[in-house]
């Protein structure tokens, strides 16, 4: 499992050790930990905003210099460098879904993660769950000032802290925020510091001063709380110390070298006199005498911390000279019992998470490798809103083996899934036989190669339609039946137990090629080489595998509505769908379909409702729209698709492509030998320049208006999001009509899709 901790970790050593504690703990559990970088933050936060936006400016010569003037840089800068024992998510990535898309779930860690108005962190929309795309819970997370009038902030709040899949709190204030904006009951937890204070079991021993002094840790002290500490330093004869921030009252201003090096000096102190939340824990964890001098800001939360350590009478009262001593034994005894509650709370929620979830739902292609592989029946595919097939755990079923997880693709990385694939030749080809090419949607390679495949004794599966004509994969043992298979599909296949025949047909010594979109590919390699009941690596040896080169799959549902809306139209049943006729040539491509009274429909890409939504990416399933097969590096021996560049190689075989040329990319010498065992193509090298199309180098990119899209589709059905989304905008009609024919003639083509479909934002 892998674990994303979201929160503040640089600002001042009570963040970095509330957020390293928390690190610390999950991995003594055995997970695998990261913190999610601060860097996304940077224009959000007020105070590391100011902080970042410093450093940046600062070079590097001068920033040791700087460092000795503001202290606060100073301890930024250390704990940048003692960040740099622990994980971080990349640095360069700031998009919150990129980032969480890998991980198994999100922890938000403790401080003041939900505020509404505070100068240091302000209202941050990703600390209540918006973008995050795994399961995530908070642990220890507090908030502060949402008491707020300001009803719009706790409107923002409520829409998006309800994906939270539970809730763990530090204190009674912000139970009452969790309350106030989902209606649930949160479960109060220790602060991480409390929880796994590793720290103090490793920390250097050595003493920050060889002499008595009293430690404080705090900005700000009351004139009040001045006297008393001068009154009991006199008494004592103790010095007076200031750590964090420099007190005009102190005698000395340490300057610790290291998270360490600041712990040690709570360590050698004789007495505490903190003003701050953590200061209070460092003080108690070091078994400190200590007064809490607590401040209108901070007060609430420390009151609320000796409260339920029942050390409330360590709290500074003005006037007051007498305090009662603290057993540390009973504290200790007291913290006991609230980590084994507190450990108790976070195992549960990973636990439940890891029952509930195989992969994030974002990354879900609905591959069904996870359904092969299940040995219990635990598993079953369902429909969600959109229309399109998820993954649900029976609960009762579920033996907790995390077969499903580890055999799913969504949570391998490319160079696991494609660490055998060494080949990387282009080709452009086409059918010898005109019938062939023309009935096919690019150049015929497809049919071609599985043709040769069954001819050789093999077995074919691949997507068609049924009689419902809705899309799924079957199992092909002769030419004539090959011909369902002919031609794209633009809506996602439902796969059934595809994966499971195959793996039935390799053990009994038959030869299958496969044919589906790269993660549908992905899911089926994983499957059959992941140790599903130790299946034998070697049955991969007969199994071809053939991805079409994919621009992303609309709903199942959506293309269902839409065909009985052109039947109910016309009064007719359809009899055939073709998304590829080539009535307008192989370039021009038409959506044509004919019904039982003879009527039949043809229109382009550009007046068909269907391909307008379809190209606009308002429908697609939401794994593609960071689809990590998009790549020149495949996950099959053979990638098919369209040669759109064609005309740039200049050969003379390809005077004429008004018929159509399908781009062969050949993954692997198993793929390489078939491909050059089929005579019945006609194979010309090619290359990346004039292959090139943007989903080589990113998925495609989901409209903004995709989620009112299917809020659309949800409340209003089909006919209205046909005639809302199913016409070209104005922005599109540019594109197609002026933009696009102007940069093919200037030659710059390529490198306006690049701009327009990689590179923008």
């Amino acid at each position: 499992m892998k674990v994303g901790i979201l929160t503040v970790y640089s600002f001042n050593y009570g963040s970095y050790f509330q957020a390293t504690s928390l690190y610390k703990q999950l991995e003594s559990m055995g997970i695998e930990v990261e913190f999610i970088n601060e860097k996304f933050k940077r224009n959000k936060w007020g105070n590391l905003f100011l902080l970042y936006m410093f450093d940046d400016l600062v070079p590097g010569f001068l920033k040791g210099s700087i460092a000795k003037i503001l202290p606060q840089y100073r301890t930024y800068l250390q704990l940048k460098k003692d960040v740099k024992k622990f994980s971080e998510s990349d640095k360069r990535i700031l998009d919150m879904k990129r980032i969480t898309k890998k991980y198994d779930c999100v922890i938000l860690g403790a401080d003041e993660m939900w505020s509404a108005s505070m100068q240091s962190i302000r209202y941050t929309p990703e600390h209540f769950g918006k973008d995050i795309v795994c399961p995530h819970f908070s642990y220890a997370t507090s908030g502060v000032l949402f008491d707020t009038k300001n009803s719009d902030l706790v409107a923002k709040a409520k829409k998006d802290i309800n994906s939270y899949y539970d809730f763990g709190v530090r204190d009674t204030y912000t139970k009452g925020v969790v309350k106030l904006l989902t209606g649930k009951e949160a479960t109060q937890v220790l602060d991480p510091t409390l929880l796994n204070p590793y720290f103090i079991k490793n920390h250097d021993t050595k003493k920050a001063s060889s002499e008595e002094y009293i430690l404080l840790y705090g900005s700000e002290y009351s004139q009040a709380q001045k006297a008393y500490i001068k009154g009991v330093a006199k008494e004592h004869g103790y010095k007076i110390y200031s750590l964090g921030w420099p007190q005009e009252f102190s005698d000395k201003f340490l300057d610790p070298a290291s998270a360490d090096e600041f712990i040690s000096c709570f360590a050698g102190a004789s007495v505490c006199f903190p003003s701050t939340f953590h200061g209070t824990i460092f003080s108690i964890l070091n078994h400190k005498p200590f007064l809490s001098m607590t401040n209108e800001l901070r007060g609430r939360k420390v009151t609320m911390l000796l409260k339920d350590l029942e050390l409330s009478y360590r709290i500074y009262e003005e006037g007051k000279t007498d305090y009662k001593e603290i057993d540390y034994s009973e504290v200790e005894n007291l913290l006991a019992k609230k980590r084994k509650e507190s450990l108790a709370y976070l195992t549960g929620a990973l636990k439940k998470i890891e029952e509930d979830y195989i992969c994030p739902k974002s990354s879900c292609s609905g591959c069904t490798a996870c359904l092969n592989a299940c040995q219990f029946g635990a598993i079953k595919m369902e429909y969600d809103g959109e229309g399109f097939k998820h993954p649900i755990v029976d609960k009762d079923k579920c033996k907790n083996c995390g077969l499903c997880r580890k055999v799913c693709p969504a949570n391998k990385s490319m160079d696991v899934i494609c660490k055998d694939k060494t080949h990387d030749q282009i080709y452009a080809a086409f059918s010898r036989k005109n019938e062939d090419r023309v009935r096919s949607s690019s150049g015929g390679a497809f049919y071609a190669i599985a043709k040769k495949f069954i001819e050789d004794g093999g077995l074919v599966y691949g997507a068609a339609f049924d009689e419902k004509f809705k899309v799924r994969h079957i199992r092909v043992e002769n030419a004539k039946e090959l011909a369902k298979l002919r031609s794209s599909k633009y809506v996602q296949s439902d796969l059934g137990d595809s994966f499971a025949k195959v793996k039935v047909d390799l053990e009994t010594g038959k030869k299958v090629l496969f044919s589906g979109t790269p993660c549908q590919i992905a899911g089926l390699n994983a499957y059959i080489t992941g140790a599903v009941n130790k299946v034998n690596k070697k049955l991969s040896d007969n199994l071809v595998t053939v991805d079409i080169l994919c621009h992303g799959v609309p709903s199942p549902k959506v293309f269902a509505d839409y065909l009985k809306a052109m039947a109910a139209k016309r009064g007719a049943k359809i009899k055939s769908v073709n998304f590829r006729n080539k009535s307008y040539g192989w370039n021009k491509q038409a959506m044509a379909i004919s019904f039982d009274n003879g009527e039949k429909y043809i229109k382009r890409t550009e007046s068909d409702p269907y391909y307008i939504m379809y190209f606009g990416s308002y429908m697609l399933r939401q794994s593609c729209n960071e689809c990590k097969y998009a790549s020149y590096k495949r996950c099959s021996d053979i990638t098919l698709g369209d040669y759109w560049g064609v005309e740039k190689l200049k050969h003379k075989d390809l005077a004429s492509t008004k018929k159509g040329v399908s781009l062969v990319i050949v993954g692997t010498e198993k793929g390489e030998k078939l491909f050059k065992s089929v005579v019945e193509l006609k194979k010309i090298q090619g290359d990346k320049k004039s292959s090139y199309q943007p989903i080589f180098e990113r998925g495609t990119k989901a409209s903004p208006r995709r989620q009112e899209f299917f809020k659309d589709y949800a409340a209003h059905g089909y006919g209205y999001v046909a005639k809302k989304y199913g016409k070209l905008t104005l922005k599109q009609v540019v594109i197609k009509k002026i933009i696009a024919p102007v940069t093919r003639k200037l030659g710059i083509f390529d490198l306006a899709q690049k701009i327009f479909f990689v590179y923008k934002k």
